[in-house]
Formats: structure tokens, C-alpha cells, sequence
């Protein structure tokens, strides 16, 4: 059992028994190896796939039933076992695999999980091509070589290998007391040993994997997922807390002062650092950072790309435009730079970590030169998946006509004064999403109403 509106833009994911079952995960493992072994240029025979799990108690019934699938297309399967997604990213790289998977949801909450396929050099499949995927599954088209029973041939684990090339990466040994919040999630078995081997000393948080995450959402994009990260910073005068999503693809910091910061300044952080190496750069940012990732690459001698929001256009936009590093709002952080250009929350939070430690000053003292600015939170709107894109394209033809807009992703508003408005519909949810911006602060609270009563307005009228 499958349904089809678990094909998003970048990745497959659902409510697993309601969305998709065994059966359906092992489908998505036959149509997947169907699709690479007619896609793949590779001269291995046959093709060789690397297949990883987060912590979520259905995922390792779940990738059994995948592996399957995928072993009975004729490619050998090597299996990862538990693994965060970016330690599945670098096996696909070390390893030369013709391509991989990580069953994992991310973020989303514990009754979900999902199946984020890439082809070789850790490059994700998405859009159209995951909608080639579908067709294949639809129409029962696969590749059979062999008994739906074989299993996979290899084990491996590739931590030992990714541990030792982000220890490679790190200037020296560190020092300074850190706190990990894992939210539960797959990070926790990797991320705390590793700062330590860097020499910090390391506080735990819901380190303990646990896939129904009975502390808070693994998600440290929402506020409220690093209040207890907060705390725990202060109580123990530390002086930074790390937290890591579902699979450790994105991260969230918090400094002494208890102060959290977004993204959008982690992007400015790690920019300023690799322009230092690499002068004139360009940099990828989404469409919904702040005006002031912009400024600021441009300011520091860069190149600012943008692009529409998503791990996977982020990377196809840096692969087009050479760009040594790439960032969005929600925290997937991407690293070209002596590495293989995919987004590592880890490998973020160890390169974040290091340039604040041996800065000399505070987080706050980094980020003093820039003006003042007013972001909204990204509100989330529940719309119809069949519904949601059309609510867009309303919005977009209500806005057009009076403003200049920016319709890379969705719509972005440009009000004037730096100020502007976005509303884009959600790739891995049945949600619209809108976010604002303004050097003013009742400015921006006011073309933020004015965004979400003409979301809600149109969704009244789409019923």
C-alpha cells in the first residue's frame, strides 16, 4: 500500500501504515533500483547501493522490507544500519556507491519515516525524477534478476571513516564545555563521542535514541524544540549548546547568554570563514533567509546566489554555479570545501563550535556590525496537498500586479525599505508556508498579517 502524495519534491515521506506499509517500502526499493540501473552510466556490474536507517522504531522492519526490493533488482546491497543521513551521504562518497538511501523522516514526528534517495556522489534525487520513481511503482515495471528474498551481501559501518575526516578537518584540539541536545534522535549516538575526541567537555541532552522522541520534536528549526537546550546551557555555564534534527542533516546553536540563533546567521557565520580561504566565492542561499545572508557575502567580497528552498536545489545550485558553500533557513548547511558538497549538521556544528572558540569573542560580538532586522518565524499554514500549490498561485496573482515579486519559490513581496513577505508552499508537508521580514518591527508584523489573512482568505475559498 502506497499513496502517491508521499512522492514530494525531495524525498518520499509519510505516515508509515497509513501512507505506505512493508509492502509498499519494498515496491519503493524495486522501483528505486529499477530506476538507477536504467538511469546510471556506472561500468559496475552489478551496481552497488548503501542503505542506513535513523532511529525510528518502525525503521528497521522498514528497511528490511526496502532492501528486498532493492536486492531483487540485481544490485548489491550494503547495509549501514543505524546512521545519520549526512554519515550515509560521505559513504556514497568514500565507498563510490552507485547511489544510497537513508530511511529516515527527518524531522517530522515519530508515526512518520521515509526513504531519501540519492545516486552516486551523494547526488539527491528529486523533483521529476522522483516522479519517474513513482511511475515505475504505478505501472509495476521492475527489474526482476532474482528470488524478492535475496539478501543484502555486505556490512558495513562508515563511522570510523566519517569520524576521521571530520577530526582531519578540525584546525586543533579544542576545548570549552558544550551541551547536545539530539532530541532523541540519531545524532545522539555519534555526535556527543566525537566533540569529545575534539576535547570538549560535553554535556548530554536526550542523547539516548529513542524513536517515538519523548522529550520534544527533533527539529531545532521550531523555538520551542530548544527550550530545554537553553536551560540546560544555563544551568550548566556552558559556553554553547548544539542541537541536531531527526537524522542530523541540520543544526541549531545556542550561546552563553542563552541567546538562540537562526540559521540565517549560521550562513553568515561559516560564509565570512571560507571567504577568508576562498576570496570571491559564491555562496548559495534560499529565497527565504534573511536580506541580510545577502548584505553580508556580498559585503565580504562573495557571490550570493539564491535559489528556491530545499536540501536538493540548494546542491543542484551549487553544483551549476561552483559555489564552495550553501545554506537555507531551516539549518542544512552544505560544505564544498575539502569535502563532498552535501549538507552535515554535525560537520556544521564542529566548524560553527571551532571559529566561535578560537574567535576570541562572543556570538553576539560576531554579528554587532549588522543592522537591525525583524523576522517573523516561518508560520505553517495545514492546506491540502492538492490544493496547496493553487493557494500559491492565488496569492501570487493578487500580489504581482502591485508590488515587485520574486516568483523563484513560490512568491516573495518586495514592500520597499528592505522589507518583504514570502508565501510558498511546503515541499515535504501539506502546509503553505509564509515568513516577513522589515528594519521595522511593526512594519514587519504588519505585512505579516497582511500575508496570512490573504492565505486564509484563499484557503476559505478553495474549501
Amino acid at each position: 500500500m502506497i499513496h502517491p502524495k508521499i512522492f514530494r519534491a525531495y524525498d518520499i515521506r509519510g505516515v508509515y501504515k497509513k501512507d505506505f506499509d512493508l509492502k509498499g517500502s519494498e515496491d519503493i526499493g524495486k522501483a528505486y533500483g529499477t530506476y538507477l540501473i536504467r538511469t546510471s552510466s556506472s561500468y559496475n556490474t552489478p551496481l552497488r547501493v548503501v542503505v542506513g536507517r535513523d532511529g525510528r522504531t518502525h525503521g528497521p522492519q522498514i528497511q528490511k522490507a526496502f532492501i528486498r526490493g532493492l536486492a531483487s533488482t540485481g544490485i548489491q546491497v550494503i547495509d549501514a544500519e543505524l546512521c545519520f543521513s549526512p554519515l550515509l551521504f560521505f559513504a556514497i562518497c568514500y565507498g563510490q556507491f552507485d547511489g544510497g538511501v537513508n530511511i529516515t523522516a527527518s524531522h517530522n514526528p515519530a508515526e512518520f519515516n521515509g526513504f531519501k534517495l540519492q545516486r552516486d556522489s551523494a547526488h539527491a534525487i528529486c523533483g521529476s525524477e522522483i516522479q519517474k520513481i513513482l511511475e515505475i511503482l504505478e505501472e509495476e515495471d521492475f527489474i526482476r534478476v532474482g528470488d524478492d528474498e535475496i539478501l543484502p551481501k555486505e556490512e558495513e559501518h562508515f563511522w570510523k571513516h566519517y569520524k576521521d575526516k571530520v577530526l582531519s578537518m578540525a584546525q586543533h584540539p579544542q576545548h570549552g564545555k558544550i551541551v547536545i541536545d539530539a532530541g532523541n534522535g540519531v545524532a545522539g549516538a555519534y555526535a556527543p563521542q566525537l566533540f569529545k575526541r575534539l576535547g570538549y567537555d560535553v554535556v548530554e541532552l536526550f542523547c539516548e535514541v529513542d524513536g517515538t522522541f519523548p522529550n520534544h520534536d527533533a527539529d531545532p528549526e521550531d523555538e520551542k524544540n530548544m527550550q530545554d537546550l537553553r536551560a540546560k546551557v544555563l544551568e550548566e555555564k556552558a559556553h554553547f549548546g548544539i542541537a541536531f534534527d531527526g537524522d542530523a542533516d541540520r543544526v541549531g546553536v545556542v550561546d552563553d547568554e542563552g541567546t538562540i540563533y537562526n540559521a540565517d546567521y549560521l550562513i553568515m557565520l561559516l560564509s565570512k570563514d571560507v571567504l577568508t580561504r576562498h576570496p570571491g566565492a559564491s555562496i548559495v542561499h534560499t529565497v527565504t533567509t534573511t536580506g541580510l545572508v545577502k548584505e553580508e557575502i556580498e559585503r565580504l567580497g562573495g557571490k550570493a546566489i539564491e535559489c528556491k528552498v530545499g536540501h536538493s536545489f540548494v546542491e543542484e545550485a551549487m553544483r551549476v554555479h561552483g559555489a564552495i558553500f550553501g545554506g537555507e533557513s531551516s539549518g542544512h548547511l552544505f560544505f564544498q570545501e575539502d569535502y563532498y558538497g552535501v549538507d552535515d549538521g554535525i560537520l556544521a556544528a564542529v566548524k560553527i563550535i571551532e571559529i566561535l572558540m578560537n574567535s576570541g569573542i562572543s556570538m553576539k560580538e560576531h554579528f554587532a556590525h549588522l543592522p537591525q532586522v525583524y523576522t517573523s518565524p516561518e508560520i505553517k499554514i495545514e492546506v491540502a496537498d492538492e490544493k496547496k500549490f493553487e493557494l500559491v498561485e492565488n496569492v501570487k496573482a493578487y500580489f504581482v500586479d502591485k508590488y515587485p515579486c520574486n516568483i523563484t519559490d513560490g512568491v516573495k513581496i518586495d514592500f520597499g525599505n528592505q522589507a518583504w513577505a514570502i508565501c510558498r508552499a511546503s515541499n515535504t508537508s501539506a502546509k503553505v508556508t509564509i515568513r516577513a521580514e522589515a528594519r521595522d518591527d511593526d512594519h514587519m508584523k504588519e505585512i505579516m498579517s497582511l500575508m496570512e489573512l490573504k492565505v486564509l482568505e484563499e484557503k476559505k475559498k478553495l474549501g
